[in-house]
């Protein structure tokens, strides 16, 4: 039987915390460790294009099998070694290509041996996804859970050993084969005892075909949004070299240390979303301001935060090899801000049927963002990077709230109120951080400046106790 919807998105929501927690530990560690941006460049370009080749092994069928699989409970195992099969004579093709690819572009020995171990890695990670995509088809998230901390965990026990003993660096990424091996084996289990159904492969008719048909929307709108996410860092690493790629690293995983903010709420928001499209339109346009204020309230003062203390922090936490990263972590700040925007705007237009529409602002962003980053890499280096992601998100965000307007009607004038509020809370907040960093420990300015924000908030009346207290219940249901 499933879990209700409240208690998977908690447990999902404390799963991507505390990946989100290891990661950065981890990261920080290996930085110090390798303290050379060059080969934390190569590390962590490889990762990006084994992120963005794996999605062409999936192409939205990872998608089609929970929503299918979710409706028809008794087709799960005849849908999954379907699923599987396409998976197999995708991933042949796909592997081809890679691997040709990595020999054919002058990539030093390194880099091209942390591709080849990626793509073992791209195998088990696509099985994986298809493998969870059933237990979440069957309504329980638990395993899904264990295995996103288990995966992190691992990854960071078995990277830490390799720099702990000086093991070759490939080892590194043979740490994300390790950890994955150890998810899939734990899906496979649960499937079996569990659920009675056997990971095995099939190629009959007619489900292949079934499924080709319908993974197609997810398959446009999964390619452009992986393209756009990581594309940045495999320019860098072709226009300005592995050094630049390990500078942008560190801003780049200090920002996405926030993600489970707005994925959470996302989460939380779509359900109730779907339901409000359909029943109430005006109280759909207060969730989606109340989803709004809610990451304003959320993200300004990580932004105002980070922005002041980013100077002292960076060499604090990575070494000063890394201080050529400190113009690039403000803008990717503020491009954080408006990136987090665009997950309830994505989950309304979603809700309402409207996944065309976000599609097509993907696409769209996702090849204005490449050009841009074409046009300003050569000439800033990693600050264009953070410039072109800054653009992308703010034209991604104002994209979409354009057609919302739409669909729905918006209470400006609260969202505006509560934000500018918010806003001058974060000024205030972050000026007084920025005072006491010269004249007490930096931990001390943070913690001090971490108790002013929401006091400040309180002041200045952006929130009340009761609006608190609804909110939290209104998170809760």
């Amino acid at each position: 039987m499933g879990f209700s919807v409240t208690r998977n998105t908690a447990l999902m929501t404390a799963a991507s915390i505390g990946q989100k927690v290891i990661a950065l530990g981890y990261f920080t560690f290996l930085a110090r460790s390798l303290n050379n941006p060059e080969d934390l460049g190569a590390y962590m370009a490889a990762l990006s294009i084994v992120a963005i080749v794996v999605i062409f092994i999936d192409l939205g069928l990872g998608n089609v099998l929970v929503r299918e699989a979710a409706k028809s409970k008794e087709k799960i195992q005849a849908y999954l070694s379907s699923v599987l099969g396409l998976k197999v004579l995708l991933a042949g093709v796909v592997l081809t290509g890679f691997v040709l690819g990595v020999f054919i572009f002058p990539y030093r020995p390194l880099l091209r041996q942390f591709l080849l171990v990626g793509g073992v890695n791209m195998l088990l990670e696509t099985v994986s996804l298809t493998l969870y995509g059933v237990l979440r088809a069957f309504g329980d998230l638990r395993y899904e859970a264990v295995g996103i901390i288990g995966n992190q965990f691992g990854v960071a026990i078995f990277g830490s050993a390799v720099l702990f003993w000086r093991w070759p660096l490939v080892f590194l990424m043979a740490a994300f084969t390790f950890a994955s091996a150890c998810q899939v084996a734990l899906a496979v289990v649960v499937l079996y005892r569990r659920y009675g159904v056997v990971v095995r492969p099939r190629w009959s008719k007619p489900w292949p075909l079934f499924f080709v048909k319908m993974a197609i929307p997810f398959a446009l709108a999964a390619v452009f949004f992986r393209v756009y996410s990581y594309i940045d860092t495999v320019i860098i690493l072709h226009l300005a070299g592995e050094r630049a790629v390990g500078w942008y690293s560190i801003p780049v995983k200090i920002t996405n240390a926030f993600l489970f903010i707005p994925l959470s709420l996302g989460a939380a928001l779509y359900p109730r979303m779907s339901e409000y499209w359909v029943t109430n339109r005006a109280k759909l346009g207060d969730i989606f301001a109340e989803s709004v204020i809610y990451l304003t309230l959320l993200i300004l003062p990580v932004v105002v935060g980070l922005r002041v203390v980013g100077r002292d922090l960076v060499p604090r936490l990575f070494t000063s090899h890394y201080l050529a990263s400190i113009p690039a972590l403000g803008l990717l700040l503020f491009s954080m801000f408006f990136s987090f925007l665009t997950y309830p705007t994505g989950a309304l237009l979603n809700a309402s049927g409207r996944q065309s529409w976000h599609t097509a602002v993907i696409g769209a962003v996702m090849v204005i963002n490449i050009a841009l980053n074409f046009f300003s890499i050569p000439r800033y280096g990693v600050v264009g990077a953070a410039l072109a992601a800054l653009i992308g998100n703010i034209i991604f965000v104002t994209a979409e709230w354009l057609l919302i307007n739409r669909l729905i009607s918006i209470p400006y004038r609260r969202v505006f109120a509560v934000g500018g509020k918010a806003l001058l809370s974060a000024v205030v907040m972050g000026a007084v951080v920025w005072w006491l960093r010269s004249q007490a420990p930096l931990g001390v300015a943070m913690a001090i400046g971490a108790v002013l924000y929401p006091l400040l908030l309180y002041l200045f009346r952006a929130v009340t106790m009761d609006q608190i207290k609804q909110r939290f219940y209104q998170l809760q249901n």
